[in-house]
């Protein structure tokens, strides 16, 4: 809302030279103060409009991360015992459908009488929703609980139910130490110091950017040993080498959608934008329930 665009007025008044808006929905702020404000390099995470503007101050970056999330797919898969996951989404946009179709496809590849089910909580970041929503997949028969949402509660409240959680952005083992079997994280600084140090050297910096598990952009926290099913970090390891390979990757056909249609072919590779996330088909065996 317009806070953010008076958040973004401060800082440039403040005398900043580089503005990072680490939020969605902050990118059509960001290019309204951008215009004004030449001198000053704008970045936006996740999003395409500042990396297809005419404006050279403005920067769009994001990264790989369903790789990350394919990897903590497989522990999930290996962990279920009524093959359901669930997962606790915070709007029906590509970046979360990118998300779980992720984690789905990691847990299949190991288990592929695996099934999921998405709710939304309409928020980013709302706790109350957020645990409210993660109760109600497991009132569903969910045991292994997933989230694209900003807080642990999604964990806790797999821990109070006696399920278990793969979590997002941060290890959240200390938040849930029996349910949390590993987390899709970042390491933002990838960008952050090529950002800063090709500012400080005079060099381009690149509008857009997206980075994955090669360059260390992304990948998965620890596994919590004490809870993965057997032979989890070999699946993963094996899974992580075939990316590495460069031969494949996560959105590899054949892929169909839950109406029966072939999406991505066998032998092709659907291939996400740099910093734009696309992917918005729901696949077979994914059920979304609500808005």
């Amino acid at each position: 809302d317009q806070a953010c665009e008076a958040a973004l007025r401060e800082l440039v008044e403040q005398g900043c030279n580089l503005i990072f808006a680490t939020s969605y929905g902050f990118e059509e702020y960001v290019l309204t103060v951008a215009e004004g404000h030449p001198e000053v390099e704008f970045f936006h995470a996740s999003g395409f409009r500042c990396a297809l503007s005419d404006m050279p101050n403005v920067h769009n970056y994001f990264g790989k991360i369903y790789q990350a999330r394919y990897l903590s797919g497989i522990a999930a898969g290996l962990k279920t015992e009524k093959n359901l996951l669930g997962y606790v989404n915070a709007h029906p946009f590509a970046e979360c459908i990118q998300g779980f179709t992720g984690i789905y496809l990691g847990a299949t590849s190991v288990n592929p009488d695996v099934k999921m089910i998405v709710m939304n909580t309409g928020a980013w970041n709302d706790p109350q929703k957020e645990a409210q929503v993660a109760k109600a997949l497991i009132e569903k028969g969910c045991d292994v609980i997933g989230q694209h949402c900003d807080s642990t509660a999604p964990a806790t409240a797999a821990e109070a139910e006696g399920v278990f959680h793969v979590g997002y952005n941060s290890d959240m083992i200390d938040a849930a130490p029996k349910a949390t079997l590993t987390s899709a994280i970042w390491d933002w600084s990838r960008y952050l110091v090529l950002a800063v140090s090709n500012y400080v050297d005079g060099k381009p910096i690149p509008k857009d950017w997206g980075e994955g598990l090669a360059e260390g952009a992304v990948d998965i926290s620890r596994l919590n040993e004490a809870l993965v099913a057997p032979g989890t970090a070999e699946e993963i390891e094996k899974a992580r080498a075939r990316i590495l390979s460069g031969d494949w990757d996560v959105f590899t056909g054949p892929l169909v959608n839950n109406e029966g249609e072939v999406v991505v072919k066998e032998g092709e590779t659907y291939i996400e934008p740099a910093s734009s996330p696309a992917w918005e088909y729901i696949l077979e065996g994914i059920t979304m329930i609500g808005d």
